[in-house]
């Protein structure tokens, strides 16, 4: 037993070693047998006798690599290559373009100068490249390179045997040319002499001759498109010569026998043009069409001819393409057939002749026997390596592509009950080609578009084809027909548009494409644009009755004269040359006649329309209701029925709808759309339902179950149906338009645009999209980024009315009304049918753009239908516009014979204002309340008349309104909102609080907190930051980081509470979460302007903000002062022109520029230019014209000032401008009396109501020395004057100055106004003021003025006396006097922001303790900012100089720099630059002082500077004490 045991240990030893021994042994035979190359070969020879190919190729593989130039082994490897076929189509690829081409140029190369072997090599890269359908120019520089390398071998005598080759060089440098691709002229040089040389060596190489052809041909349109005629023609011309030359040589050659042909159906087309009448082009074409036949015989024989073994497909693809186009696919082709089928006869597996014959039988829509053609390439077995093997995987992938795409155009065109059968087959087929290739594959993306286009989920096919095209690069026309189309069902014409233009720049000779664009545009009125696509469809298939009466019609409503057999286009002619004429009634006559004699439908819808147009909606009802019942198939005529039948335009659209024919569950959802939006949400709901039961996954069913879930705030509901159209892609933006509007109703804005922001560059972004992100963006205050949504909705649908609407509107509110003009304009053709958009349209119109078109249009309004109110309102208003008084008070007058509303009380008061009639303007609307019963006198009707007072500044009556309003208010508090908007524009801070509290008690703020945002942004202004920051916290975190302005608020207040360093953490935190707000950056840079060393920042950021938004105009005015301050003067006058031509209706900006300019001294042609271009811009702005030649006045150009004044005079007699004007007049040296008379007279009864217009012509009394006259027109002027209008009494008294030189008749006046006792105490105070201008008697005047101011009960009168004796002590230099009056003013006037300040600059002025006058100068600024003014220099001057004085250094900075920047030109400039000055002089900063120093020295050395009394003195004073520091 013990022998018997087994040492297993030492067995495994054993056989460990024995495997040794045998691997050992084995390795050094393997080694001794494959290391030698000829042993390798014969071992493969044995593999290709017994015909295992796949032996042999890795044995012949292994011998080259031991000997790479042996010829022997490499003609075997590849003759062992070409029996193989490998496993895979991956591993058949790799093994054809790593070893079978690398095999066979190595062939070549170790034959060194065998031509056929070199040709056998390149013409696979040549075949390659020729199927290729991008050209990639660097692929044709390989084939250079590699003819290069070849040629090597080719010197002395074998040189022009080596030219042969030349040819693979040439054509690939002529595709690279041909396809446009960036060559030197070395190169394309090449292309040429390579194909000369290649012709020269082998003459019958027709493919070498066609190419020098279209070298040629090439250079020549090259030159010409350079302006070289002479050279391009020159170079067309010797195209021509070769093709002659080549086919004298070769006439039977193929391919030259095809670019014969194209050459000849070119030229005759255009002969055929220069044809004078269509008879004789239609001769001349059958002339053509027979000789071409001729010639396409021939090119067909001499294939024929060739050896159907060798006959490539491709030649017979140039012949079938060459057939259809000039023959059409039904007469022609027929050669081709034959050709291919004789081919196949011979070589039955060859794919390529299969698939062209298949294509063929297709383009005649044999699909089925197409199907079976393509059938056979993908039944075919692989074939062995070599390039037709290759080429066989793609054509079985296509044959299945192909197989899909013609079932489903069976699919198209088969009866109702085929149908579902084809579209089953094209998925079969479609699950067929998806084995062979990627799941992604272009192939794939387009036949799931077709599919669904197949089952009519068009949003969806859409979405597949714009990636599809955007994959090809729009180089399938085909693809692009279907783009166009779906683009056209989803309602997107501006995409459709767009795609046929590319079609046909591919194919201009497209006729689906032309006759589809010109039908789309005469569809959407664009007529003009419309015929010449038309025509060239008309031409093309001559037959086409309907197309042809489409073009009459169609030129005939572009304006051109043609001569139709159609009656109805003679009838429409004539109509609209009455129409045109003025004469409406005639041609409504001429309708109603023709229609008497011939009832036909489409005369019986002209007449209806007519009818309707004029008002008459029963007659019209009447026409279609009497034609209806002789022919009820009319479709047209029963949606005009479906609008007629009622009024109610919720009635109309429910009508409209059920007649649409639609599936009964498209117009459940529309009926369930229409209710929604007319608020009606029972009903909706209850549409809703019924859609759903008719078809759950309707398109619509989920879009209103999801509005309907965001209604009743149930967000769990309304996530889950946003997911499922997530996973639906029902938006075609995988659901982002249903998660934004969730995360909007769950008040998280920033995050809904941000979704929306994310997708809004894809293709399949939607209008509806386009829209929901604009209105986001318009409450995040992103005005210029909704607008630039808007304009890319319109150009996916340019009819959309309410992106139009949305974009106009947007456009005013920016200022930009020309813009907003030019949009409605160009797009109202589209709209013809609607009122709302040619209203705004015309409004526009005569607004900023062309007034007597608007007038043209609105008259043809009116003539058609005088009775429409409408039309009578708005003409009205046109009149009133153009200043034709007569004629609106005609219109105005007949439209109160029907009835008095709102409306027309509006226009009345229009009427008067613009005539400077506002006491009468204001009774227009205080008669129409009067007429209403207590019931009716709406809040509506009172912000009605509060708006208007506004727009006229009755400010005092706009409150009253306002107030009214209040009353009987709705919950969102519209009267209140108005009247809290207004008190803030007044800088009536406080009061705008208290009613802006109002609203937030009532719970009215608006979704987006706008009137929250409007109360904290007065509380930061008024300095209450606790109250702000209060307003903030309530609001929470969350909602203020999804909101730009309440982060900006945020930063701003806690940077005022004094945490500067967290306000800028907040900022840099705004700016990164809003990067595409420009207001964020614009807040940053005013942020960190006050700090010198963050001021490259400051002016990134303001870079930033412009280039965001183009048109900010405050970030380029800031950027302006910065470059003046940098002594870039030219770059601070581009920013501000820039600022002033993007924002033209910014009347700050224009000012502060014109204000500079002036101000240079040499820049007068350079400010009237500014101003021109503006004026442009708002041609009927009077207010512009007298702002500007106020500005002129006030730079002392009276010339100027004059004309802008009289240029506003001769378009209105306006009030403010009927003022100025006199007053220039009458105070420019001499003064203009004449003129001023004229004026005066045209005013007529005006005169005497109005208070300012008798003090002008008491002036004109004066000047004449008629006192008696003068006096008497002064009282009268103050007998208008208020008591409590201390502005107006004090602006009498000064005319009254400046117009009575004798002292005596001043008294005598204020002895008049006294008895009467017009404005008891003022005539105290203004005598005493007459005393204080004379040395004599100022002490007499100022003790009246003491003992007075004591006594005095009115509080406003006790404040001017306060102001004049501080001012006449401060002139006397009466320091202690002056600072008495000004400490009791304070105590009288605690509030008084010019109280305040005066005593904070007193006490440091008068050698006080500068700390005393701090908190004074702090009051003045908070209670100047409480009060809303916002021009506020003077006081930041003042608190940054008391710091100064104080040592409060750090303090002072940012007001002084504050103040710098407001004081912009004005006189208190040089004031603030000295306290500048002085404040750097204690910092011991004396290199900027001195800067600023020399800066005043220039300032003060120009005459035209502005300045005040003194300045030059405190200047003086400065310099000293510089000079003394210095030599510290």
């Amino acid at each position: 037993m013990a022998g018997s045991r087994v040492n297993k240990k030492f067995v495994t030893l054993l056989v460990g070693g024995l495997v040794t021994v045998v691997c050992v042994g084995g390795g050094l035979a393997y080694f001794f047998v494959f290391n030698n190359a000829s042993r390798l070969a014969a071992a493969g020879d044995a593999a290709l006798a017994r015909q295992d190919f796949l032996a042999a190729d890795k044995l012949f593989s292994k011998a080259v690599n031991k000997e790479q130039t042996n010829p022997e082994y490499l003609r075997k490897w590849i003759e062992a290559m070409k029996n193989y076929t490998p496993d895979t189509e991956t591993a058949y690829r790799a093994k054809y373009s790593q070893d079978y081409l690398r095999a066979h140029m190595a062939l070549a190369r170790a034959l060194r100068t065998d031509v056929k072997a070199y040709r056998e090599a390149l013409a696979l890269f040549h075949n390659e490249l020729r199927e290729i359908p991008r050209v990639d120019p660097s692929v044709n520089n390989d084939v250079v390179r590699m003819v290069d390398e070849s040629l090597a071998f080719f010197g002395g005598g074998n040189q022009k045997e080596g030219d042969v080759l030349r040819r693979y060089s040439g054509l690939a440098l002529l595709r690279s040319y041909n396809a446009a691709a960036n060559m030197n002229d070395r190169e394309i040089e090449r292309a040429r002499t390579d194909l000369e040389a290649a012709l020269a060596a082998d003459p019958k190489d027709g493919e070498v001759a066609v190419g020098l052809v279209q070298w040629w041909d090439r250079r020549g349109r090259e030159l010409l498109a350079r302006q070289d005629v002479d050279g391009g023609n020159e170079a067309l011309a010797k195209s021509r010569q070769v093709l002659t030359e080549q086919l004298a040589a070769n006439p039977e050659d193929p391919l030259l026998l095809l670019t014969e042909v194209a050459v000849f159906f070119g030229d005759k087309q255009n002969e055929l043009r220069t044809l004078p009448d269509r008879a004789a082009r239609e001769a001349g074409l059958a002339e053509v069409m027979k000789e071409g036949s001729a010639r396409l015989d021939r090119v067909a024989a001499a294939i024929g001819k060739m050896s159907m073994e060798t006959v490539e497909a491709r030649l017979i693809d140039l012949l079938q393409t060459t057939e259809e186009r000039y023959e059409g696919p039904q007469v022609g082709m027929k050669r081709a057939e034959a050709l291919y089928k004789r081919a196949l006869e011979a070589r039955p597996a060859d794919t390529r002749m299969l698939m062209s014959l298949g294509v063929l039988m297709a383009s005649r829509n044999e699909y089925e026997k197409a199907i079976e053609q393509m059938q056979r390439v993908a039944d075919l077995k692989q074939q062995p390596l070599s390039f037709i093997g290759v080429q066989q995987f793609g054509h079985r992938m296509m044959s299945r592509y192909l197989q899909a795409q013609y079932a489903l155009k069976l699919h198209e065109t088969a009866e109702q009950s085929k149908k579902a059968e084809w579209l089953q087959k094209a998925i079969q087929y479609r699950g067929e080609l998806a084995k062979l290739t990627e799941s992604d594959s272009s192939q794939l993306l387009r036949i799931d578009a077709e599919l669904d286009l197949a089952r009519g989920d068009v949003g969806p096919a859409q979405k597949k084809l714009l990636e599809y095209c955007r994959r090809t690069n729009n180089e399938e026309t085909e693809a692009l027909w279907l783009l166009a189309e779906a683009s056209f069902r989803v309602n997107e014409p501006g995409t459709a548009e767009k795609t046929l233009q590319a079609l046909l720049a591919k194919e201009p000779f497209n006729f689906r494409a032309l006759a589809r664009l010109g039908q789309y545009y005469a569809n959407v009125r664009r007529f003009a644009d419309a015929v010449p696509y038309l025509q060239q469809a008309a031409a093309m298939d001559p037959s086409n009755e309907t197309l042809k009466t489409m073009l009459t019609q169609t030129m005939a409503a572009a304006g051109a004269s043609v001569s139709s057999n159609d009656p109805m286009v003679v009838l429409r002619q004539q109509v609209d040359k009455l129409e045109a004429e003025g004469k409406a009634e005639q041609a409504f006559k001429l309708l109603q006649d023709t229609y008497a004699k011939e009832k036909r439908g489409d005369l019986a819808a002209l007449l209806a329309a007519k009818t309707a147009q004029r008002g008459d909606r029963v007659g019209a009802l009447k026409i279609v209701d009497e034609f209806l019942a002789t022919d009820a198939s009319d479709d047209r005529l029963k949606r005009m029925r479906a609008v007629l039948s009622t009024d109610n335009p919720l009635e109309q659209r429910i009508a409209l709808i059920d007649v649409s024919g639609a599936p009964e569950a498209e117009k459940a959802v529309a009926k369930a759309v229409a209710y929604r939006e007319a608020g009606d949400l029972a009903k909706s709901a209850e549409w809703t339902d019924k859609a759903a039961a008719a078809d759950a996954a309707a398109p619509g069913v989920l879009e209103l179950r999801f509005q309907a879930a965001l209604d009743a705030k149930d967000f769990t509901n309304a996530s889950k149906l946003a997911d499922e159209a997530r996973t639906r892609d029902v938006d075609r933006v995988e659901g982002a338009t249903f998660r934004a509007r969730v995360f909007d109703a769950q008040n998280r804005l920033a995050d809904a645009v941000r979704e929306l922001e994310a997708v809004r560059n894809r293709s399949t972004f939607s209008v509806e999209a386009g829209r929901i992100l604009a209105a986001m963006m318009i409450r995040q205050d992103r005005v210029v980024d909704a607008v630039a949504v808007f304009r890319d909705a319109l150009a996916r649908r340019p009819q959309d009315r309410n992106c139009l609407l949305g974009l106009i509107s947007l456009l005013v509110r920016l200022d930009r009304g020309q813009e907003a003009m030019e949009e409605a304009r160009s797009r109202a053709q589209y709209h013809m049918g609607d009122a709302e958009v040619i209203d705004a349209w015309l409004k526009l119109e005569a607004a900023f753009g062309d007034r007597d078109l608007a007038l043209r249009e609105r008259q043809k309004q009116y003539d058609l239908n005088p009775n429409d109110r409408a039309t009578q309102v708005a003409l009205a208003s046109l009149y009133i516009d153009m200043k034709r008084w007569p004629q609106a008070r005609e219109m105005i007058d007949r439209i109160k014979k029907d009835r008095i509303d709102l409306e027309i009380a509006q226009i009345e008061a229009r009427w008067n204002s613009e005539q400077a009639r506002l006491t009468e303007a204001l009774q227009a609307f205080d008669e129409y309340i009067a007429t209403l019963p207590e019931d009716q006198r709406t809040p509506e009707v009172y912000l009605a008349k509060g708006r208007f007072m506004e727009r006229v500044q009755l400010l005092d009556e706009a409150i009253k309104a306002y107030e009214a309003a209040s009353k009987n208010q709705s919950k969102a508090m519209e009267a209140d909102k108005a009247l809290g908007d207004l008190y803030a524009r007044q800088g009536r801070n406080q009061e705008a609080l208290e009613v802006y509290g109002r609203i937030l008690a009532g719970n009215a703020d608006t979704p987006d907190h706008s009137i929250t945002k409007r109360s904290i942004e007065l509380q930061i202004r008024s300095r209450k930051i606790d109250e702000a920051l209060a307003a903030l916290d309530k609001l929470g975190s969350t909602v203020i980081g999804q909101d730009a302005v309440l982060s900006m608020q945020y930063a701003d207040a806690i940077r005022l509470k004094g945490d500067e360093k967290r306000g800028a953490e907040l900022l840099d935190q705004a700016v990164a979460k809003f990067p595409n707000n420009p207001q964020v950056f614009y807040r940053r840079a005013m942020a960190n302007l006050n700090y010198p060393q963050l001021r490259t920042q400051v002016m990134q950021d303001l870079d930033q903000a412009i280039r965001l938004q183009p048109e900010h105009w405050e970030a380029r005015q800031a950027r302006a002062v910065l470059h003046e301050e940098a002594g870039n003067v030219q770059a601070s006058i581009g920013d501000l022109r820039e600022a002033v031509k993007l924002n033209p209706m910014i009347d700050e900006l224009r000012v502060s520029l014109l204000r500079y300019l002036l101000s240079l001294g040499d820049r007068d042609t350079d400010a009237v230019e500014v101003v021109e271009g503006v004026i442009k811009r708002r041609p009927g702005d009077l207010a512009l014209l007298v702002n500007t030649g106020d500005i002129f006045r006030e730079a002392g150009r009276v010339d100027r000032a004059e004309d802008y004044y009289e240029r506003a005079y001769k378009q209105s007699a306006q009030l403010f401008i009927v003022l100025r004007y006199l007053d220039l007049l009458q105070t420019r040296k001499p003064p203009a009396l004449t003129k001023a008379d004229e004026v005066l007279r045209t005013m007529g009864s005006a005169v005497d109501a109005e208070p300012s217009l008798l003090m002008s012509r008491a002036k004109q009394f004066a000047f004449r020395g008629k006192q008696e006259e003068a006096l008497r027109d002064m009282t009268a002027s103050l007998r208008l004057i208020k008591k409590d209008q201390p502005r107006l009494i004090m602006a009498w008294f000064g005319d009254v100055k400046r117009n009575m030189s004798r002292p005596d008749d001043i008294a005598k006046l204020l002895d008049a106004v006294d008895r009467e006792g017009l404005i008891p105490g003022w005539t105290t105070f203004f005598r005493a003021g007459v005393l204080l201008e004379k040395p004599e008697t100022e002490k007499e005047g100022i003790a009246r003025l003491e003992a007075a101011i004591t006594k005095t009960e009115d509080m406003q009168l006790v404040q001017q006396m306060a102001m004049i004796l501080q001012a006449k002590y401060y002139q006397l230099n009466d320091c202690e006097n002056s600072l008495r009056i000004t400490r009791w003013s304070v105590e009288k006037f605690p509030n008084d922001a010019f109280m305040l300040n005066n005593l904070a600059f007193m006490i440091v002025k008068c050698g006080g303790d500068p700390k005393e006058a701090v908190p004074f100068a702090e009051r003045a600024l908070n209670a100047a900012l409480a009060q809303g003014q916002t021009q506020t220099a003077d006081v930041y001057d003042t608190l940054g100089w008391v710091y100064t004085r104080a040592g409060m250094l750090k303090e002072a900075e940012a007001p002084l720099l504050i103040a710098y920047r407001q004081a912009g030109n004005s006189s208190i400039r040089p004031t603030v630059m000295m306290h500048i000055a002085e404040w750097q002089i204690a910092r011991g900063d004396m290199v900027e002082a001195e800067k600023l120093i020399q800066g005043l020295d220039t300032y003060f050395a120009n005459p035209q500077a502005a300045r005040v009394p003194g300045q030059e003195a405190q200047f003086a004073e400065l310099k000293k004490k510089f000079e003394a520091q210095k030599k510290k």
